[in-house]
């Protein structure tokens, strides 16, 4: 499992976009807990994938 960590960032942020397109294109923008899942799920790949870019990096 841990070396499958540094691939998780990027599918996170997709999972969050799709999740907010889906809510969009559904028209259930009137609920806030599937909006800040998808914003919740783009922040967490985001951290995660910088993270994993300055483990990675030389410099």
């Amino acid at each position: 499992m841990r070396k499958y960590s540094r691939y998780i960032g990027l599918p996170f942020v997709y999972a969050g976009v799709t999740t907010l397109a889906l809510a969009f294109i559904f028209n259930v923008t009137d609920s806030n807990a599937v909006l800040f899942t998808g914003l919740l799920l783009i922040l967490v790949g985001t951290v995660g994938f910088i993270i994993n870019t300055k483990k990675t990096s030389k410099y």
